[in-house]
């Protein structure tokens, strides 16, 4: 647990090769992730998606930049600007 504390954003399989390296034994990941559950460990990879939610250009935006515009922003094909 030492890896996961030193390390906190380590993947299954990443966990899995570190135990192959220190024991000779690389356990599946599924393996790896019972060990954890059993003994209540919980972990969440740290994303920049919460903190940008803070941002106030998104929160004015309505969304993260980047992301798809809502259906309702995007014009009626029957709207009268089409109509020819």
């Amino acid at each position: 647990m030492e890896w996961i504390e030193t390390v906190p954003d380590l993947t299954l399989p990443e966990i899995a090769t570190k135990l192959e390296d220190a024991v000779g034994y690389r356990p599946p990941p599924s393996v790896v992730h019972h060990f954890f559950k059993r003994r209540g460990v919980t972990r969440k990879k740290k994303t920049a998606h919460a903190a940008e939610q803070d941002r106030p250009d998104v929160a004015r935006a309505g969304g993260a930049p980047g992301s798809t515009p809502s259906p309702t922003s995007i014009p009626n094909a029957s709207s009268s600007s089409m109509k020819g």
